[in-house]
Formats: C-alpha cells, sequence, structure tokens
C-alpha cells in the first residue's frame, strides 16, 4: 500500500482558525509530536492518534490534546486539517475518512515550516534550521540550551528530549525558531529558512535516496537556492560535493581537520571529563570552548553551531556559556542507570558513522564497551553490511539483536544471525527486548559500559534491566 499523496505545493494555511481542530496522525512519533505541541502552546486545538501510548502522547495529554489510541476514522470528527507522518499508508482509516469529507490533508514537515514562518506567532521568528545525514539532534539540542540560556526565550522542535527542560519543543515569546530539519524523505527542500547548519551528507535512507549520494546532493543544492544564510562542515566528503556545485557567497564553512575554513577548532584535547578547544575565525583566536559531552564529533557539532549563533546575533560568551552546560539530548549517549556495576547508556545510532563516533565517544571512558546493536530496516542493513562490521568492531563485545524492520518486508539472506555469524565474536540474541534483557546480562561484568544501539525498540533494554 502506498503512502498519502501530499500535494507539497500547499502550504499549511498560515491565518488557520484557532477554533478550528488540527488532528495528527502517528502523534506519538518525535517529530510529529513537536509539531503538535507546539500549536497547542500556541493556542491551537489539536486531537491526535497512534497505535500505541507513549511519552509523547502523554505529554500531550498533559497539555490537554485529545488523544486516541489505535486508528479509527470517528477520530477525525470535528477536524479542520489533518497532519500526518511519512510511514502513514493511503489506507490508514482516518485518511480515508479525511479525503471522504474533502478535509485537507498536510506533512509534518508542512506543520513546521508554518510554525517556522509564524503560524500563531504576532510576527514571523527568525527561523534556524539545523540537518545533515548524523547530529541534527544534537546540534539542534546544543543551539536550543544556547538561546534559553541567553534568555532569547526561543521557540523549539528538536528530534529529541533536552535535560534541561524535559520535553522535545516549546512555544517560546522571543524573536527566533529552532528547528531539527529531516532530510530522510526530500521534504527538507520545503523549507525557507534564514540560517540552516548542514552538518555532513552520506549515504543513508535509501529507501527514499535510491540514487545515493548524488541524489542528496541534488536535494541540499535545492535547499541551499532557497535559504539565505548556510554554515557547512567543509570537513565532510558530501559537504565539500555540495559546496562545489552552489553559491558560495551565501556560505560559511568550519573545520577541525585544519582545512582551509571560515572557523575551525585547534589545539583539541582532554581536561579532566571535558573536552576543550580552541575557536579560531581565520587566524583570529576568538576563545576557548569547553564541552561535557564527549567525542570528537561534537567538536565538530559544537563549532557549527557556534557559527550559526554568532550569524544570528549573540556574542561568543553567550555560546561558550551555553555549550558548557549542554549535557547531551535523548537517545544521544544518554545514561539510562546502572545495575550490579555496569552502567548502562542508550543511543540512537543506527549508521555506521553514527556507531563509530557512539563507540569512540565510550571508550573514552575506558572501560570495556559492550555494543548491543539492534539494525533498523533491512534495506540499510543490506547497504551497509560490511561497514557495520567494520564500526561494531571497535567494541569490547558486540550483541546483535533481531532486525526492527520498522514497517519494511524481510529480504532473503539480510538478517541478523546471518550478519553476526560472519564475525567470530559477535553474539546473536533472538527475541524480543524482554528476552533480550534478560539473555544480555550473561555477557556482562561489573565495570562495564554497555551502549544499545539503534531506531528501534532497543531503547527498552536499559531501561528493563534497571528496571526504571
Amino acid at each position: 500500500m502506498t503512502k498519502v499523496n501530499i500535494d507539497f505545493n500547499k502550504d499549511f494555511p498560515l491565518n488557520f482558525d484557532k477554533n478550528k481542530k488540527i488532528h495528527f496522525v502517528a502523534v506519538g512519533g518525535i517529530g510529529v509530536s513537536a509539531v503538535a505541541k507546539s500549536l497547542i502552546e500556541l493556542g491551537f486545538q489539536v486531537s491526535g492518534s497512534d497505535i500505541r501510548p507513549n511519552k509523547n502522547t502523554k505529554a500531550l495529554e498533559d497539555k490537554g490534546a485529545r488523544i486516541f489510541i489505535g486508528h479509527d476514522a470517528s477520530n477525525i470528527d470535528g477536524a479542520a486539517a489533518l497532519v500526518v507522518s511519512s510511514a502513514i499508508k493511503n489506507d490508514n482509516p482516518e485518511i480515508v475518512e479525511a479525503m471522504r469529507q474533502n478535509i485537507p490533508i498536510f506533512h509534518r514537515a508542512q506543520g513546521l515550516k508554518a510554525v517556522l514562518e509564524g503560524l500563531g506567532f504576532d510576527k514571523k521568528p527568525v527561523s534556524i534550521g539545523l540537518t545533515g545525514t548524523h547530529g541534527k539532534t544534537t546540534t539542534t539540542g546544543m543551539t536550543t540550551l544556547i538561546f534559553e540560556m541567553a534568555k532569547k526565550a526561543p521557540t523549539f522542535l528538536i528530534g529529541g528530549f533536552l535535560p534541561q527542560f524535559h520535553t522535545n519543543a516549546q512555544a517560546g515569546s522571543g524573536d527566533f525558531a529552532i528547528a531539527e530539519m529531516d532530510e530522510s524523505d526530500g521534504t527538507i527542500v520545503i523549507y525557507n529558512t534564514d540560517i540552516l547548519l548542514i552538518t555532513n551528507l552520506e549515504v543513508d535512507h535509501v529507501d527514499f535516496y535510491k540514487n545515493g549520494l548524488e541524489q542528496i546532493i541534488d536535494t541540499f543544492e535545492q535547499v541551499v537556492n532557497k535559504t539565505k544564510k548556510i554554515v557547512l562542515n567543509i570537513d565532510d566528503y558530501g559537504c565539500k560535493k555540495l559546496y562545489s556545485k552552489v553559491d558560495k557567497t551565501k556560505i560559511l564553512t568550519y573545520s577541525i581537520k585544519g582545512e582551509n575554513a571560515d572557523f575551525c577548532a585547534k589545539n583539541i584535547h582532554l581536561k579532566e571529563s571535558k573536552t576543550v578547544f580552541d575557536v579560531y575565525k581565520k587566524n583570529e583566536k576568538l576563545g576557548q570552548i569547553e564541552l561535557q559531552v564527549p567525542g570528537i564529533h561534537n567538536v565538530s557539532n559544537a563549532i557549527g553551531v557556534l557559527m550559526v549563533c554568532l550569524e544570528a546575533g549573540l556574542s561568543f560568551e553567550e555560546v561558550q556559556n551555553g555549550l558548557q552546560e549542554f549535557v547531551g539530548t535523548g537517545r544521544r549517549f544518554e545514561f539510562v542507570g546502572q545495575k550490579d556495576g555496569v552502567k548502562y547508556y542508550d543511543d540512537y545510532a543506527h549508521h555506521p558513522t553514527e556507531i563509530k563516533a557512539t563507540i569512540e565517544s565510550a571508550k573514552q571512558l575506558q572501560k570495556r564497551v559492550v555494543a548491543v546493536f539492534q539494525p533498523h530496516r533491512y534495506t540499510r542493513l543490506q547497504t551497509f553490511w560490511e561497514e557495520f562490521k567494520n564500526s561494531l568492531q571497535l567494541a569490547d563485545v558486540v550483541v546483535v539483536t533481531d532486525v526492527y524492520g520498522a514497517g519494511e518486508a524481510p529480504i532473503e539472506g539480510i538478517n541478523s544471525e546471518k550478519f553476526a555469524s560472519e564475525v567470530g565474536s559477535f553474539v546473536y540474541l533472538k527475541g524480543d527486548m524482554n528476552t533480550v534483557s534478560n539473555q544480555l546480562q550473561d555477557f556482562v561484568k561489573a565495570g562495564d559500559i554497555v551502549l544499545t544501539l539503534g531506531a528501534g525498540t532497543i531503547t527498552e533494554v536499559g531501561y528493563k534491566i534497571c528496571q526504571i
């Protein structure tokens, strides 16, 4: 069954009547729930549905949304517009009913675009977007915290929870709107942001980008042409290719590898548990940054965020203060708990590059690292079969669970048992997350760091073991 046919040439109306209801299908998703929460706080009536409750649906209920568990045509009674995620198919009963009633249907990205362009606000905010194959959530979290600490009261929409605010979205009273922008389904081309950070561009989401990196570069060329100012990681191969094809007058570049860039990080070193580095604008030293989050990739993230914030008018000291307080976002090297001397961390990493960076960060803690990997989508495991093996072998112990299909049909010969068997030291654990949680404790010992890695149900494991 095909996905819902959305007209992306038709924008969500910025004059939408607050007395009319907006219904969100698959409202429990992190991106959809962020848009729904922002609109509630902006005074709109919101309802939503999903196949099961989660912390996102609970948060929306607490805000006053009516939440339905399960999809049914009656759920959309009284709705004047529907907002859907990319995962929704056209046989969904709420979609079928909306089409029968001629209720307009919009994609989540169109809802986000409307917020960034001023839906519900007295005036259009300055829009700041953060995107790329990896690092979107972290850089959006960094930027949000900096603006909050600088007392700018921003609107923000993030693909993860900020610990300081216990939420993934907020409608602020200030002049800035900050948003994580998902590139996975190509909808990123609809935005018209004032400032955009692009962290990196790699092959991923091969279900959509069937022509690989060239299709991704072509997509982002459209994005650059519509954006006022771009901050670009010139260390990244994909970003370099993009840079060679676009108008360079609107682009600022950054590097941590000594590339010829507008901004760069130098003298990167560990100081106790912090990562410390100097920031240079060309040959001028601006100052020093301290990060609480580990990993060389977060130095790169921080430089990009610094440039975005300076471009938006913040001072170096405001950025410096905010970055020093940043401790990460939900499911990004997130500490879950401890049991029997074993510390459990959870990370959304589901691409070989992300997994490599996360394991390298864990290794900085100088403990034995146990990686528990749940492949996300058969197509991704098939595409990056060898790359996943290489990245995972950085860990001391590797446990592989069954593939989380995310709605995909299995591919013959592409499964976790076969994948694990090709590396003699990998362990395959079959079964649901309860089974994995029980069996995993046979492979760990006091002093270990356990990393659960993946975009699916693997996140449950650490919480089950630690009984949180």
